[in-house]
């Protein structure tokens, strides 16, 4: 290794720790409060269907793939097996939990820095591009809530895909093709992957690689294909055997209703641009607005790819530009035809895509589009640091996740207080929109309290049974709980396996 390649290398790892210093420093000072915060909505029956495998060798890991909510929401990695680890590292102590997730958000930042490095050599662009990728105003949800290792943790797997990509050829296909199954099974949105990797192929990768590349991607496309038909054909066909509950059916089609109409999906395109930017975060005034930032967006993008595939040099801001683009295009257009299910943290995939963007402006050597670079970094870290992290707080995910997991955690210490003096068999709750989840779903009372007692939880429209010397009712009201007060029985390790 010559005295260059030496102080190459030396520079990428002076930066890279930089970059990540900076990383958990932000972090620590914007997630750090969610690590006081309790479980939240879809943890519950994450960590009930976690408590319930029973693993001891090897062999029993294939209980990761059991489907335990339907094809819908089939995600064996993120929502199995990384409950069911984070379950036998922390037990039910939801701190540890949080601090796991946190610590995956700045994973994924460094990840980028990888990527950026790898595609233009220049480490100091790869630590701007990298600590606005972590700025992104869709990370803070999706650091404070553990369910959302679906779109974190499926982003881990894909960045880690992409680097591998990028990397030497030897074995390239095949650890590359690890890394997709990981993220395909963390979430649906790993479908996309085969499609990014194409197009880094022929925007970012010498050309006589590309005919190389299609062949090897050609086994991805294709399980990525049939995943995408029996998806389609679940949905249509097989959906209501899953979720025969009329409460179920109705919320889904709901939450989840597709329409191809242009103006939903251009009309989201605009919204997710302003989840990863945040000077852009809440400042449009209306879906007319949002609607012309996505058609304006798609254009750019389409432009860029046509330039960057014409222009023939893989190292070029063109190339650079138009993957990026291309990226952010392709990694959010899973959620772009739901007419109502829209949240900031899809950005998690797709803000890899805007990092290699802004990546282009620095990629020349000259100091003005290092500065304009810089430019950007300084600016979004500007507004973040002055009210623009309040704005993601004060948003309606925020106050959800607030409101609910507060909510959990009175009804848990209700239940605490009501049973700690009194043994019983039963214990009697109406349902009102967290108790499902908490005591039936996450099996709170056994988990977390050790309860020997079962919680039947009563439709809202139902009177209670009447109690007696085995059973109690539960007030229709939680238990008042003082942020300051005694929360030792909250942090348990868990229970022992009955």
């Amino acid at each position: 290794m010559g005295s260059l390649e030496r102080a190459e290398r030396r520079s990428v790892i002076l930066w890279a720790a930089v970059t990540l210093a900076v990383q958990v420093t932000y972090a620590n000072w914007a997630y750090g409060f969610c690590v006081d915060l309790f479980f939240h909505f879809d943890d519950f029956w994450a960590i009930g269907g976690a408590s319930k495998l029973d693993i001891h060798t090897p062999l029993d890991f294939w209980q990761f793939f059991k489907p335990n909510n339907g094809f819908l929401l089939y995600r064996p990695i993120s929502m199995v097996a990384y409950f069911w680890g984070l379950r036998e590292l922390f037990g039910y102590d939801s701190r540890y939990y949080h601090m796991v997730q946190i610590g995956l958000v700045v994973v994924n930042s460094m990840l980028v820095f990888g990527v950026v490095q790898r595609l233009t050599q220049r480490p100091l662009v790869a630590a701007l591009c990298s600590v606005v990728y972590g700025l992104a105003p869709g990370h803070a949800i999706a650091a404070c809530w553990n369910s959302l290792a679906t779109a974190v943790l499926t982003a881990t797997f894909y960045f880690a895909a992409v680097l591998r990509w990028l990397g030497p050829p030897r074995r390239r296909t095949v650890t590359t093709f690890f890394w997709f199954f990981l993220a395909l099974c963390s979430s649906e949105h790993g479908v996309t992957l085969p499609a990014t990797l194409l197009l880094l192929s022929l925007t970012a990768l010498p050309a006589d690689r590309r005919a190389v590349d299609t062949r090897a991607l050609l086994p991805f496309i294709a399980i990525a294909a049939f995943y995408l038909i029996a998806k389609i054909v679940y949905l249509r066909f097989f959906l209501w055997y899953d979720f025969p509950s009329p409460f179920a059916q109705a919320f889904i089609s709901k939450e989840y209703a597709t329409s191809l109409d242009p103006q939903v999906i251009l009309t989201n395109l605009g919204y997710y641009v302003t989840y990863m930017f945040g000077p852009l975060y809440q400042m449009l005034p209306s879906d007319a607005a949002a609607l012309y930032l996505g058609i304006a967006v798609l254009a750019a993008a389409a432009v860029a790819v046509v330039w960057g595939v014409w222009s023939g040099d893989p190292s070029s801001a063109p190339s650079l530009l138009a993957l990026g683009m291309g990226m952010f295009v392709i990694g959010v257009a899973p959620v772009l035809p739901l007419v109502l299910h829209r949240y900031s943290y899809y950005i998690s995939i797709p803000g890899l895509g805007a990092a290699i963007a802004l990546s282009a402006l620095g990629r020349r050597r000259a100091w003005v589009n290092l500065a304009i670079a810089g430019g950007f970094a300084v600016w979004f870290a500007t507004v973040q640091l002055n009210g623009g992290l309040e704005r993601v707080e004060a948003s309606g995910e925020f106050a959800f996740l607030r409101s609910f997991s507060f909510s959990a955690l009175r009804w848990v210490h209700t239940a605490y207080e009501a049973t700690r003096e009194r043994p019983v068999e039963t214990v009697y709750v109406h349902e009102e929109g967290v108790t499902g989840l908490v005591f039936t779903s996450g099996l709170m009372h056994k988990l977390v309290l050790c309860a020997d007692y079962d919680v039947k939880v009563v439709p809202a429209t139902e009177a209670l049974p009447a109690e007696s010397a085995t059973s109690l009712n539960l007030p229709d009201t939680t238990e008042p709980l003082a942020e300051s007060s005694d929360r030792r029985w909250m942090h348990l390790r868990g229970c022992p396996t009955k």
